[in-house]
């Protein structure tokens, strides 16, 4: 009887058991189903929503588009503004130090090695600094380079680029991360380094390759960080671009809807009236470089702008321009812009050709100006366009680099002359004394010259007093004499 009851309870508890798992199944599919019906109405209300969406008219510049907040005094008016320009000297080119790569302490002369799971290049152990052979001096990286030539065996300026840089113990760094933030505006600020060899501190001979010394350049701008003085024209766009962005891209959706969907302003990048403005009077009227972020979205790429060239297509008739809240008369311009920048090259021992890596692009886009001429705004006519331009004042040379200046003097020795020292307390009080005693000298000199000149002066009227009377006295025998 007992054994009967108990397989009845097991039977009855698997059916039980099976029944639950049924419903848990039903429940979840049902759960699953809802989900999915949800997500396709929002999709629909979403596209609905976009497709019924007013334009975005907004085509003036705000505060942070003035050109004024990169150009002290600048002009607006197109008749004025010169089509093309270039740069004197143009922008060299070079690497951006990678983070993942150690930035400036990545090993660039030196292989790979044999272990696949351990680039050497890259993370390596400090060597001692007394040991090392003049081959494996010329394999370091740039700031292994510069510790040894300050004589710094504590490897002081290569553990804080480790440090900053987490090479050693972070995995899976984004590779578009990196110095472009000091080299770009690096390219601009110095001329391009040759490379040289240098003695070291404590006597050894170290070869500074070009972009060793490059390398080094870019640093230094990289250690003064927000105390360098910057301007800056427009903003950045820090966010990533949600799913609707693709349809942008594929140009499934427009342009104008994509703009009034976009929360974030700062994403909708500068307007193209003050990019036009920036152009004409950095590069053309001022002959002064800048650099520019050129990618939308939040990876940031800095290069350094070296010229450009626009072509007015077309300029329509006097009509009311589309600013919004704005009653102003014009006219609309219609505006292709070619700028070449500076792009990054793998690092090189020589001094590189100035062309070697300029690149172009091509910016398609509207200009209003008003009835004096004055441009006022402007509007894209394509999804490509600049998301910001900065540029820095030389801030000299920080504390860290001390001895950088010598360096790179003497690197662009053949190009540029080497201005002069300026001399010390000691030296001038030196230099005071020996021009004294030089004047000295000379006022001696004079006054014993003039002596002598007197006395042979004196000589000569004696000589002539002698030679008088002594003809005088014998003037006739002299004259019978030369008779005959």
């Amino acid at each position: 009887m007992t054994s009967v009851m108990l397989q009845r309870n097991q039977s009855y508890l698997v059916r039980h058991k099976a029944l639950v798992n049924r419903q848990y199944k039903n429940l979840q599919l049902k759960k699953i189903l809802f989900l999915r019906i949800s997500m396709i109405a929002r999709f629909f209300f979403l596209i609905a929503f976009l497709l019924f969406q007013p334009g975005h008219a907004k085509s003036t510049w705000m505060k942070r588009d003035d050109p004024g907040k990169l150009i002290t005094e600048y002009e607006s008016n197109i008749s004025a503004l010169p089509i093309a320009g270039k740069l004197k000297r143009k922008p060299w080119s070079g690497d951006y130090w990678a983070t993942y790569r150690g930035g400036i302490t990545f090993r660039w002369l030196q292989s790979k090695g044999v272990n696949p799971f351990r680039d050497n290049r890259i993370k390596y152990d400090h060597p001692d600094a007394k040991k090392l052979t003049p081959k494996e001096i010329d394999l370091l990286s740039p700031a292994e380079k510069f510790d040894l030539y300050k004589g710094d065996y504590d490897w002081t300026l290569t553990k804080l680029e480790r440090k900053r840089t987490k090479v050693m113990t972070k995995k899976n760094i984004p590779t578009w991360w990196g110095l472009c933030h000091a080299w770009a505006p690096a390219t601009i600020l110095y001329n391009s380094p040759n490379m040289i060899n240098v003695k070291g501190k404590n006597g050894e001979h170290i070869n500074f390759y070009a972009s060793d010394i490059k390398a080094l350049l870019t640093y230094n701008l990289h250690l003064f960080g927000k105390k360098k003085k910057s301007y800056f024209l427009g903003s950045r766009c820090n966010v990533k671009f949600p799913w609707y962005i693709k349809l942008l891209t594929l140009g499934l959706m427009p342009e104008d809807v994509y703009l009034s969907t976009v929360k974030n302003e700062r994403c909708n990048d500068m307007n193209p009236g003050a990019v036009h403005i920036a152009l004409t009077n950095m590069i053309g009227l001022k002959k002064e470089g800048f650099v520019m972020d050129k990618t939308r979205g939040s990876e940031v790429w800095n290069q350094g702008v070296y010229a450009y060239k626009s072509k007015f297509l077309n300029s329509s008739k006097r009509k009311k321009l589309p600013l919004k809240g704005l009653n102003v008369m014009g006219k609309v311009h219609k505006v292709k812009t070619t700028v070449t920048w500076v792009t990054e090259i793998r690092p090189v021992k020589q001094r590189v050709p100035s062309e070697k890596g300029l690149r172009t692009i091509v910016y398609k886009y509207d200009i209003y100006t008003d009835d004096d001429g004055d441009i006022v705004g402007g509007k894209w006519r394509q999804f490509t366009r600049p998301d910001f331009f900065w540029r820095i004042d030389d801030p000299g040379i920080h504390d860290m680099m001390v001895g950088l200046q010598d360096i790179y003097s003497k690197s662009i020795e053949d190009i540029v002359p080497t201005p002069k020292r300026r001399r010390t307390r000691p030296e001038f009080y030196n230099l005071f004394k020996k021009t004294a005693r030089q004047v000295m000298n000379s006022q001696a000199f004079i006054k014993n010259t003039q002596e002598l000149v007197a006395a042979r002066k004196a000589d000569r009227e004696e000589y002539y007093r002698e030679l008088k009377d002594y003809y005088l006295k014998n003037y006739k025998k002299l004259k019978k004499r030369y008779r005959r």
